[in-house]
């Protein structure tokens, strides 16, 4: 276990330009910002006058600790979206083959959904998770619906099917785990 940890979330300083522009309810995918050099652009095109749709909720956050934490988008458990209807499937790694080829079964991956099934959140606690952080931010930033991240083919095994495995069970067809 480490004892230092240090979290990340890329775009913070490109929020200020991009206050007073419109923002869509979905992120936007040329508009989006998850890296130093995303931020300048988005940065450069809001001073030269273009409009630049900007939503912060798809800037993954990223704890590197162990277990590593990643966060994108909407966390059903927050005050704040409690009134919302959400629906969300926590997947754990101990019914992941690619964690368990790893050697390390514990932590999971939670994914949310709005009423329409559109992705609007993620949530990860494990090893390696950071990794999944860009497929959530991409999943969250193009208002991808469950039934194309099922669809989506996933290598096996990987930690990434993690992801469409928490996707069926938000659809209420969990594939490697019983039950909701």
């Amino acid at each position: 276990s480490s004892s230092s940890s240090s979290a990340t979330q890329s775009g913070d300083s490109v929020a200020a330009p991009v206050q007073n522009q419109e923002v869509s309810a979905a992120c936007a995918p040329a508009g989006g910002t998850s890296s130093p050099p995303n931020a300048g652009k988005v940065a450069t095109v809001v001073a030269c006058g273009i409009s630049n749709d900007f939503e912060p909720n798809c800037i993954p956050m990223v704890v590197f600790s162990d277990p590593q934490i990643v966060t994108v988008g909407i966390d059903p458990d927050i005050d704040q979206h409690s009134e919302m209807n959400l629906n969300s499937f926590r997947f754990p790694f101990s019914a992941s083959s690619r964690a368990k080829t790893l050697g390390d079964e514990s932590g999971f991956v939670n994914l949310v959904a709005d009423e329409e099934g559109t992705i609007v959140g993620f949530q990860a606690i494990g090893k390696h998770v950071a990794e999944l952080a860009g497929e959530a931010a991409l999943a969250i930033e193009t208002a991808t619906s469950i039934d194309d991240l099922i669809g989506t083919i996933h290598a096996h095994p990987t930690m990434s099917e993690t992801i469409s495995e928490a996707a069926l069970g938000v659809a209420g067809e969990p594939l490697h785990i019983s039950g909701k």
